[in-house]
């Protein structure tokens, strides 16, 4: 089952009944579906909000669209939990449920709070249910690039929707068809959600900074990959893995490279080395398209000046990295436009 038709499994019959009419050259472009309580069912397509009419035609007029009823959120989330809201109380303070194939479903309501930190939700009224999308090869020069001399760990940098997790998803079947063993720290089961390729160990549900340190501990990978970086504990269980000789390809949310230097944390943690690589995808108008592939040291020694303390023998080899006649680094497209 695509992604597509999973999330359709999740809905009331009467909102499957008006997406299927949609033609299929809108329903196989669509990122995501929002519902909120009251106002116009919404499709993300790269990266602007459309809306659905009862007729199943695509529309940029919230007056002429299909408007959400609130018992249908109550029926998604009783049907995502099967049942048994309290048995995912874990997910809801985080903000999402868990959802089959990949499909990721924020949420936004009432949160409850104790002691300063949100605990759950109550009183849902918005969902916003990602589609997992499958693109088969997209990474297969991503993964030849790090692969090129042992395993070099990467950080994937994009906006939402651009394709990082689908990128993720197939550099995993790019490792496992190198027979190298994989730690995938699954917090939210998108990265599994669709099965766990060959030669993969899944920790799903696992806080992805106790998972890093699990992996490494028990596990031996060759590589950990995990989606979305975010904390200081992330960060530092990142850290722990470079010391443990362990490489890591994560992703992480921005328009730009240059605003990770405004993130805690995250600066000291590529001067440790512990991401040799920075991967720019393009956006969400283009998801999975890969803008370029730079070397960290390279790309913070340009921006920053000398941000490393480089030696004058590294400052040398990376006057030589950046001269016209060095070997250029992989950049292209990963995956072409849907």
């Amino acid at each position: 089952m695509n992604g597509w038709d999973t999330l359709l499994s999740l809905l009331p019959d009467e909102l499957v009944r008006v997406l299927r009419r949609l033609p299929p050259s809108a329903h196989t472009q669509v990122q995501e579906l929002r519902l909120r309580a009251g106002q116009a069912v919404a499709l993300g397509i790269r990266g602007e909000e459309r809306y659905v009419t009862l007729g199943g035609a695509v529309t940029v007029q919230a007056d002429a669209a299909l408007w959400c009823e609130e018992r249908w959120l109550r029926q998604v989330t009783d049907r995502v939990c099967e049942h048994s809201v309290y048995a995912h109380q874990e997910e809801l303070k985080r903000g999402f449920l868990p959802a089959p194939g990949g499909c990721r479903i924020g949420i936004a309501g009432t949160a409850v709070v104790e002691n300063g930190e949100i605990v759950s939700y109550r009183n849902i009224t918005s969902l916003c249910m990602r589609v997992a999308r499958e693109h088969h090869g997209c990474a297969a020069a991503l993964a030849a690039r790090l692969c090129s001399d042992g395993v070099s760990g990467a950080l994937i940098c994009g906006e939402p929707s651009s394709g990082k997790t689908s990128l993720l998803r197939d550099l995993l079947r790019e490792f496992a068809a190198r027979r190298l063993s994989v730690a995938v720290v699954d917090e939210r089961g998108e990265l599994t959600g669709g099965g766990v390729p060959f030669g993969c160990d899944s920790l799903r549900g696992a806080p992805k900074a106790l998972g890093i340190e699990q992996a490494i501990r028990c596990l031996s990978p060759r590589v950990v990959v995990f989606d979305e970086l975010g904390g200081v504990a992330e960060l530092a269980a990142v850290r722990q893995a470079l010391y443990s000789g362990v490489p890591v390809v994560a992703s992480i949310h921005c328009r730009r490279p240059e605003e990770l230097l405004y993130r805690d944390g995250l600066t000291e943690t590529l001067r440790s080395g512990a991401f040799p690589y920075l991967v720019q995808l393009r956006g969400s108008a283009a998801p999975g398209e890969i803008v370029a592939v730079r070397r960290v040291e390279e790309w913070l020694y340009e921006i920053a000046g000398d941000p490393l303390g480089l030696s004058d023998g590294n400052r040398m080899r990376l006057a030589r990295l950046s001269s016209p006649e060095a070997p250029r680094l992989f950049a292209g497209t990963a995956h072409k436009a849907l």
